[in-house]
């Protein structure tokens, strides 16, 4: 069981990194030139995401997994990819129309940069962190959806040790609670691990938190300083 749940956490953080690089690759790049260029091209990326967003994740990985003749884990992996991309899609663009709007980028703009330095220098460099954090939490969710399809056995046949299979297996055994209590310990634990990271990313990363921490601890620091004065 030990060796089960080593080599169930390799399984579960190669799909859900390997699925979290491809869906942040497709939706940096359409959700900057959708913010970026706008016009027929934001309509065309948001019509695209309207469509994907209302396709059910795992019952769209398992008729994929039931259609194709033969099934791998890239198969899945990119099952998900295609279509978890558009949260993220949504944000990137939302970030960079709100950087298109700032005076630094109308500045640069004034001076004479082209839109690939605007959009390379001033853009995608502040809707990169908001990006980021989404990627962070986003693992979690590929990773839940692994084992959500691992368990109801519908997945592609792997030669690897899955935590969701572990569990479905263990229904066929009531009495030994241990097979589900550790592959269960394991995948809440690496849940709650990748959104303890996802929030560290936030904090780290979000200007807006930034923003509104300076602006506490100066807030703060002006409280102390009349109550100073005025002891």
């Amino acid at each position: 069981m030990f060796a089960r749940v080593v080599h169930g956490a390799r399984t579960a953080l190669e799909l859900g990194l390997g699925a979290s690089a491809a869906l942040a690759a497709i939706g940096l790049v359409l959700g900057a030139l959708a913010g970026f260029a706008g016009g027929t091209v934001d309509a065309i990326v948001t019509r695209l995401v309207e469509s994907l967003t209302a396709i059910p994740t795992l019952v769209l990985v398992i008729v994929v997994c039931a259609v194709v003749p033969h099934p791998t884990t890239a198969t899945m992996l990119w099952t998900i990819a295609l279509t978890r991309w558009t949260d993220l899609s949504r944000l990137v663009r939302a970030e960079v129309l709100r950087a298109l709007g700032t005076d630094y980028v109308t500045a640069a703009r004034a001076l004479g940069a082209s839109p690939a330095r605007v959009l390379r220098r001033h853009v995608l460099p502040n809707a990169i962190g908001p990006a980021i954090v989404a990627v962070a939490f986003g693992v979690a969710s590929v990773v839940l959806t692994e084992a959500a399809v691992d368990f109801l056995r519908v997945g592609p046949p792997s030669t690897m040790a899955s935590w969701g299979e572990a569990l479905g297996e263990a229904r066929s055994h009531a009495s030994a609670w241990w097979l589900v209590a550790f592959p269960g310990a394991a995948l809440l634990a690496t849940l709650v691990a990748l959104n303890v990271v996802g929030e560290a990313a936030r904090d780290a990363l979000d200007p807006n938190l930034r923003g509104v921490e300076l602006w506490q601890g100066a807030t703060g620091m002006a409280s102390r300083m009349t109550r100073t004065s005025a002891r």
